[in-house]
Formats: C-alpha cells, structure tokens, sequence
C-alpha cells in the first residue's frame, strides 16, 4: 500500500526548501525558482518578489503555483 502525502499549502515545499538551503549555505541568501515562466525570488520573512524586482506577497505566489499546477524549478540559491 502507498502512502502518499498531500501538502494543502502550495507554498509550503518552496518554504521548506529555502530552509534547508540556507541551513546548508550557513549565511543568508536569496533563492530563485521558475514558476510558470516567471522568476519568483524569496528574501527571508514573507518577503517575495516576481520578475526582476516586482514586490509580491505569499498569496499571489500561491496563485501562481496553483496555476502552474504546483510545478517549480529551482535558479539559484
């Protein structure tokens, strides 16, 4: 039997991933993924932004994740 686990906020992998990213780097950075053909960057503390320095909030990342049927690839870190 397979378990499968279904993460109700979209936002949430992308958090966990800056988490452990910036455990890892040992120093604060900035990441970026891809989102439907849109640069999403995450400063730290709810801090978002698309494109190249449009401010943006974690709804309107959700949005663009569920619209992108939650597929993401990572830029930078």
């Amino acid at each position: 039997m397979a378990i499968t686990t279904f993460i109700s906020d979209p936002l949430q992998p992308l958090l966990d991933e800056a988490d452990s990213r910036r455990i890892q780097a040992d120093d604060y950075r900035d990441i970026t993924w891809v989102i439907d053909q849109e640069w999403v960057t995450y400063h730290g503390d709810d801090s978002w932004s698309i494109g190249p320095d449009e401010p943006a909030s974690g709804d309107q990342v959700r949005d663009l994740l569920v619209s992108s049927d939650r597929i993401y690839e990572l830029q930078d870190y």
